[in-house]
């Protein structure tokens, strides 16, 4: 990544509305673009597949593709660079 390459950011949205935390962080956003070249994506948890853990322990056991429970998350992990 050189210097001209935006910063990737990854905002995930807890509230299912576009109301003050929306608001706060495209805020944010221009603040930092006033510094540094930017880019967000926005995950918003009101769009995903999200069920609680059974505790069958199949992840641990099996592997996480044993999981009965087919949840989104992995493509929120998907954005996260590990750099």
């Amino acid at each position: 990544m050189s210097m001209t390459d935006p910063k990737q950011i990854l905002v995930i949205m807890g509230s299912p509305r576009k109301g003050n935390t929306f608001q706060a962080c495209e805020m944010f956003r221009e603040y930092l673009e006033q510094e540094i070249p930017v880019q967000c994506e926005y995950v918003w948890l009101k769009d995903l597949t999200l069920h609680p853990c059974r505790g069958c322990l199949l992840c641990f056991t099996k592997g996480e593709q044993a999981c009965p429970i087919q949840n989104d998350p992995f493509r929120i992990s998907d954005g996260v660079s590990h750099e």
